[in-house]
């Protein structure tokens, strides 16, 4: 068989269908935390082959073609453009049944209106198609994402960066908005021997000395102050190991910020970097509600895992005390404090998470739940965190778009995640018997998908 695309896919059911042909692409998208590269919509790149767009554009491709054992120099090396789209047409086929297959051949049909099979028997053909495409229209970074419906895009940036991209794209005017994300990855993590370098840099940048605990916060709020007036509404707190939970004191974590400092980031227990971590997340989240910010916040096993193996902290930490409990204590500590802002929640262990949590406290705080963007690759985990919500009475809080995605073609990922959730909410209501109408179903599915992330930034 030569043709592949089904634009049904994912959808399960002819209720499902119905719904998603009246109504499934009638929400703009809001890309609310991306890894998008912000340098090429500041110079609104234009792309010459389809390589640029599915490999060079797109992480999960090239890990793809890792995994299948492809040389690294027809992923990011010397290999001509045509080449790297041979080895990739020669992987496709060994991807059947991951997502991954199916959004590129989606991605395939929506942008250049071609349904062959990615295989190598047509990569020929499909390289020559596209490329007489690109050739005869202005494909530009831009206008992919106003051809996906995005209304805006929110990309995660270090606090060090420089923003002038931002503002470069912000006073062009464009039709879709391009906010940062703040990140500050680098102080967070205390125990890594970027810590000092990291300090040094932001003292440069704020042109503040920082000695102790006030004079950052001075720095950091600095920061905060730069790229609120680029449009920033959101900070990331990216995953990382908390060996335990202690309380927030500012006193002591002076004291540890003044020894990584004057004696290594090596020289500190895991008791300390949890004492570190917890006070400076404190000084964060009650910077972040301050402002009327939300809070991304990411635990995931996996991650600290792939953190840890790349860490000397790891071989001071204890195994079993590693995982989510720890930071869920923190969070819900900063719930007693009322000073945690509007927050989401992504993780690969929500089952976990939703056990660990008391949600019979009242201090227990009213969190919001995303979608990462690795996940898109695997219907069944989205189904599942869909599952473990709606089992919280909690699919209002769920925010149903796809994060931290590098892909510029980002309609697949959008397309993947709405149509598995929608396809859940009409297989939920039938499972339980409900007598739900398609109205009803909209209007949760718009609460999901637009109306809570719309809310979450007040955009």
């Amino acid at each position: 068989m030569n043709k592949t695309f089904n634009d049904n896919f994912l959808l399960t059911s002819e209720r499902v269908r119905n719904i998603y042909r009246q109504h499934g692409d009638d929400l703009p998208n809001i890309d609310f935390i991306s890894n998008i590269n912000v340098d090429d919509l500041a110079t609104n790149k234009r792309f010459s082959n389809i390589t640029e767009l599915f490999i060079d554009s797109n992480k999960k491709m090239r890990q793809a073609m890792r995994y299948s054992g492809v040389d690294e120099k027809y992923i990011t090396g010397s290999a001509s453009d045509f080449e790297k789209f041979r080895a990739f047409c020669g992987v496709m086929p060994d991807l059947l049944g991951n997502l991954v297959y199916m959004q590129r051949h989606y991605e395939l049909k929506f942008y250049f209106d071609c349904d062959l099979k990615i295989c190598p028997e047509n990569c020929e053909q499909i390289w020559n198609v596209t490329s007489e495409y690109l050739q005869n229209n202005d494909v530009r970074a831009m206008n992919l994402l106003r051809m996906a419906n995005v209304e805006s895009v929110s990309i995660v940036t270090d606090g060090l960066r420089d923003l002038s991209p931002f503002e470069k794209i912000r006073s062009s005017e464009s039709a879709v908005k391009v906010y940062p994300v703040l990140s500050m990855r680098g102080i967070i993590e205390i125990e890594e021997d970027r810590f000092v370098s990291y300090l040094s840099e932001l003292a440069d940048i704020t042109d503040i000395q920082i000695k102790d605990f006030y004079t950052l916060g001075l720095a950091v709020n600095k920061i905060f102050d730069k790229f609120e007036s680029m449009g920033c509404r959101s900070f990331l707190i990216d995953s990382f190991i908390l060996s335990g939970f202690v309380k927030p004191d500012r006193y002591h974590a002076d004291l540890i910020m003044k020894k990584a400092i004057n004696k290594g980031s090596c020289e500190l227990s895991g008791d300390e970097v949890a004492q570190w971590r917890a006070e400076f997340i404190l000084f964060l989240a009650e910077e972040i509600k301050r402002r009327g910010w939300c809070l991304h916040y990411k635990i995931y096993v996996t991650s600290i895992l792939k953190i840890s193996l790349n860490s000397q902290y790891w071989r001071k930490l204890n195994v079993q005390k590693r995982g989510v409990i720890p930071q869920l204590k923190l969070i819900e500590y900063l719930g007693t404090k009322s000073a945690i802002p509007n927050t989401v929640v992504y993780s690969d262990c929500l089952d976990e998470i939703t056990l660990a949590m008391d949600r019979n406290r009242t201090d227990t705080p009213k969190l919001l739940y995303g979608v990462d963007g690795k996940n898109c690759a695997d219907a069944r985990k989205i189904r599942a965190s869909f599952d473990c919500i709606a089992r919280m009475s909690a699919l209002g809080r769920l925010v149903g778009v796809p994060s931290f995605s590098d892909n510029i073609l980002c309609k697949s990922y959008f397309e993947t995640v709405k149509r598995v959730y929608l396809t859940a909410i009409c297989d939920w209501i039938d499972a339980s018997g409900t007598v739900a109408d398609d109205e009803d179903i909209l209007n949760l599915s718009e609460k999901i998908f637009y109306r809570n992330i719309k809310e979450l930034q007040n955009l």
